[in-house]
């Protein structure tokens, strides 16, 4: 019986040209293969247009020296074109943090408007929402930067508010910012040590506290030690100065 079985199950079998599992993944790997041969022609293709015009296609641009300008970041004269790469990935990298961090800041305040009691905050919120979100970012953007550079005055030396600290004109706002010196690890040493003294401080004044019931502060006490050693540091390690 179970032979009988066994050779109905077996001439019951489908047959591979028939199977459609077996004709699904023939017919992907076929494609896949199509997709590759299509790339591998492209590219070669495009690989000899570029030799033809003298073109170089290799990574020797990153070593090479050159005449680049960037207007902001950790190298505004970037010798070669790998330091150029770099200074571009994190001027990318902080604007794209701030953006998200005031992003988030501004979606949170817009939200909690839709969701007040009050009916006007409440209509502001909706009518920003539903106003911006079909007007797409690039539109925003080109809107945003003709009218800032429409507003703002143009660079100069008197474009303030604060003249040799804050610059607002329509190529942007500039500031003085702070740059690490090289007392600056020395400086820190002593903060540390600042902080396990804090940490002594505090418990001391937990203590007092505890024993007589009377409020000691002991985190004001601790923060003060903290800031006390890193001024006393200051003085004698100077750890920044400004970079106008």
């Amino acid at each position: 019986m179970t032979d009988i079985t066994t050779r109905e199950r077996v001439s019951q079998r489908v047959p591979l040209w028939r199977d459609v599992i077996v004709l699904k993944w023939v017919t992907q790997v076929f494609l896949l293969l199509v997709v590759l041969s299509a790339m591998w022609f492209l590219a070669n293709q495009a690989g000899d247009n570029l030799r033809a015009r003298n073109i170089n296609t290799d990574f020797d641009f990153l070593e090479r020296p050159v005449d680049i300008q960037i207007s902001e970041g950790i190298d505004t004269h970037p010798d070669t074109g790998g330091r150029a790469l770099w200074a571009a990935m994190v001027n990318t990298l902080r604007l794209s943090i701030a953006g998200i961090f005031f992003a988030t800041i501004l979606g949170v305040i817009v939200g909690l408007a839709r969701l007040s009691d009050n009916w006007l905050v409440r209509r502001i919120g909706s009518i920003w929402v539903e106003t911006l979100r079909n007007i797409p970012l690039l539109v925003q953007m080109i809107f945003y930067y003709s009218a800032m550079t429409a507003a703002l005055p143009r660079l100069g030396l008197e474009t303030g508010p604060i003249n040799g600290w804050l610059h607002v004109s329509n190529k942007g706002i500039s500031m003085p910012r702070v740059h690490i010196a090289d007392g600056f690890y020395q400086w820190a040493v002593v903060v540390l040590i600042g902080a396990v003294a804090a940490h002594f401080v505090r418990r001391h004044r937990q203590r007092i506290q505890d024993e007589t019931g009377a409020n000691a502060s002991p985190i004001l006490w601790a923060l003060g030690t903290v800031a006390l050693f890193g001024l006393v540091g200051l003085f004698v390690h100077p750890a920044f100065f400004w970079l106008g």
